[in-house]
């Protein structure tokens, strides 16, 4: 039985103290797939809690414009710079999910990976009391501020 308190444990230890697998493979004794196996599987687990962000809207060219930069709840989500996504804009609320074959990307910049979200499919949205965020593995889900 896999203790997942544990997995996610040795893939934060992997996170915070080490460059590579190799050698915390060797730390901890294991071979150097079981490490990787361990902390993909503890990084699932990590990123699998859902958290929030509440960020200001502001206006550009008459529509909204909704952006985040450098922000690590969204590198935990799996948008690192580069990373393409998809967008679907439902009723209640507008979801990013990583897709390989997405249409947009996160940006590069020098401040760090940017989501940057200008154009009039926000227009029925009411984004005056700001932007709730929130994330998961591999997807965002933005709804309007309360």
């Amino acid at each position: 039985m896999i203790n997942t308190e544990k997995v996610e444990d040795f893939y934060l230890d992997y996170f915070n103290n080490y460059l590579t697998i190799d050698r915390i493979a060797s730390d901890y004794g294991y071979s150097k797939d079981k490490a990787a196996a361990l902390i993909s599987f503890g990084r699932k687990i990590n990123h699998s809690r859902s958290t929030t962000k509440q960020t200001k809207a502001t206006k550009h060219r008459k529509n909204w414009r909704l952006w985040l930069q450098g922000c690590d709840l969204m590198i935990a989500a799996g948008f690192e710079p580069n990373a393409r996504y998809s967008i679907d804009y439902g009723k209640n609320s507008i979801t990013l999910t990583l897709d390989e074959n997405g249409k947009r990307k996160v940006s590069d910049t020098a401040r760090g990976a940017t989501l940057d979200l200008n154009n009039s499919k926000l227009a029925p949205y009411d984004f005056t009391n700001g932007v709730h965020w929130q994330f998961s593995d591999g997807v965002i889900v933005i709804r309007e501020g309360r």
